[in-house]
């Protein structure tokens, strides 16, 4: 039996969602570009986390420590995906370490 689940959020908005309901659709919902993921009754979740139960929601932005984490780790596989879409499949990528406000990367092509 499927049931409304009552989300509360941080500025004291509700949402009902369905049994189910996965954050990545809250996240459309709220059409928010700044928020990039959710805490769930104080727990960081990911996008394919189901809701199950009633609970407190507060928002991770980009300027949050975890909501930049989240971002970095982003864009590093955005970056890793289309270095192996450009040089192949075979090409390995080595993340080393930061430089300034970058990051210091190494591509190998050998096959």
């Amino acid at each position: 039996m499927k049931k409304d689940i009552k989300l509360i959020f941080e500025d004291s908005s509700e949402m009902n969602v369905s049994y189910g309901t996965q954050v990545r659709d809250i996240l459309k919902e709220l059409n928010d570009d700044q928020v990039i993921a959710l805490r769930i009754n104080g727990e960081a979740v990911n996008a394919d986390y189901e809701i199950i139960e009633d609970g407190y929601v507060n928002y991770i932005t980009v300027s949050d420590r975890i909501g930049k984490k989240i971002y970095i780790n982003g864009l590093k596989y955005i970056y890793i995906k289309a270095v192996k879409e450009y040089f192949g499949e075979k090409t390995q990528v080595y993340i080393k370490h930061s430089l300034g406000k970058g990051l210091y990367t190494e591509i190998d092509t050998k096959k």
